[in-house]
């Protein structure tokens, strides 16, 4: 996303396309049939690619790009569609829609909690809630 020289998508979407496949492979080592990276309930990797793998909603929309339904993407396909479905990661993490519009901010070089004039940080706007406090 941070991409603005649209002539590199190509070699990005490849280098990506690689990490995938080099992943599918791994997959299929370590759980061939199964859902998660290990065994039948989740995982620290599943856990922690689950907020990656909900980001590609954004590559999808302003990139057109999704990994592709074929057989060498078939187990990565498997992984994330059953980790991002899970109510309990859906939960824990900003709604496709926020994540296209902070992805977008991002890659305008809004960083580190900072927006653009006249939105509000993501860091901000949930600071009237009652229910947590978020400390950094």
């Amino acid at each position: 996303m941070t991409n603005q020289d649209r002539s590199k998508d190509q070699e990005l979407i490849d280098k990506r396309l690689k990490v995938y496949r080099e992943l599918n492979s791994k997959l299929l080592q370590t759980n061939p049939e199964g859902t998660y990276a290990f065994g039948d309930s989740l995982s620290l990797p599943d856990y922690t690619y689950a907020s990656i793998l909900l980001r590609e909603v954004a590559n999808k929309h302003y990139r057109n790009f999704e990994i592709p339904d074929t057989e060498e993407y078939k187990r990565v396909l498997k992984w994330k569609n059953g980790i991002t479905s899970l109510d309990i990661v859906r939960n824990t993490c900003f709604d496709d829609e926020t994540i296209i519009k902070m992805l977008l901010d991002y890659s305008n070089g809004y960083t580190g909690g900072k927006a653009p004039p006249g939105k509000e940080s993501v860091f901000t706007m949930f600071s009237d809630s009652k229910d947590y406090e978020i400390i950094f």
